[in-house]
């Protein structure tokens, strides 16, 4: 089997099936994800050490052996276990290469890939253990049902919801949403106790970001998103969300249709060091 090893995370590629490339100084590198061709881009230099250029290989293939599983970016197919995943994407560069994706394909994503995301998340830094986050996974009916109080909600901003303008931006809207595979909702607690108000939600993020980090390790867009929905009362209603709890975010998850590029301000221009 001809493959290129992918420059950032040090796996095998197939040039036929890889998920992006780059051209640097005249040789094309192949990449198994997204991530790794935005981080390769940023920083060429760091990674060409870790191969030389771009030289395809030949691998032997045992007769009989199975197909290697794991590889960063390729999902196994819907009965494959969360155990069966594999991310070699170093955290750095899952960290510099996650990106809020608002276009996102229609393919399903593999349950396998979901549990993945959710077993880390339930690993994020919690003051006195409390575990304050939930997870409510919307599929079929349930984002369809989402899809209309979304709509819903945005109807409320609009003095004339009922322009046809305005109703051609509220169906896109509800159809935008249902083309969405995957949305979690997170939820946290809300106690009266303002300290531990703001360590419970402070975990939640931390738990939101682990599910962010995971999904750009296997080549999966999310957009997370906040502001006034998650207070809307038919939204609470419709999950059943109680008095003592509140909506941290809103995710939407899938195989992303475009990875816009951002700029962050240097970290030299936000830090005082303190002797």
């Amino acid at each position: 089997m001809v493959v290129a090893i992918d420059p950032v995370c040090g796996m095998d590629v197939e040039p036929e099936e890889a998920a992006a490339t780059s051209v640097y100084r005249g040789q094309t590198y192949y990449f198994c994800a997204q991530g790794c061709k935005i981080a390769f881009d940023r920083e060429p230099e760091r990674y060409l050490g870790r191969v030389s250029g771009v030289d395809v290989q030949t691998r032997g293939e045992t007769p009989g052996a199975p197909p290697e599983k794991g590889v960063a970016g390729v999902a196994p197919g819907p009965d494959g276990a969360a155990s069966d995943l594999a991310i070699t994407m170093p955290v750095d560069v899952a960290i510099k290469s996650r990106r809020s994706v608002a276009r996102l394909k229609p393919d399903a994503v593999p349950q396998a890939a979901l549990e993945r995301m959710l077993d880390t998340a339930v690993w994020a830094p919690n003051h006195h253990l409390t575990e304050p986050w939930e997870f409510n996974m919307l599929r079929g009916e349930s984002r369809r049902r989402f899809a209309d109080i979304r709509r819903e909600f945005r109807r409320t901003l609009f003095k004339d919801p009922d322009a046809p303008e305005i109703q051609r931006a509220l169906n896109k809207i509800y159809t935008d949403t249902v083309a969405t595979p995957v949305i979690i909702v997170v939820t946290t607690t809300n106690p009266a106790d303002p300290d531990l108000r703001n360590d419970d939600y402070g975990a939640t993020m931390c738990a939101i970001q682990n599910i962010l980090l995971v999904a750009t390790g296997l080549g999966l867009g999310t957009y997370l998103r906040t502001g006034q929905l998650i207070r809307f009362p038919p939204l609470l209603k419709f999950l059943g969300v109680p008095e003592d709890r509140r909506i941290a975010g809103v995710i939407y998850v899938g195989y992303p249709a475009h990875i816009p590029e951002r700029r962050r301000t240097p970290y030299r221009e936000k830090t005082r060091w303190l002797d």
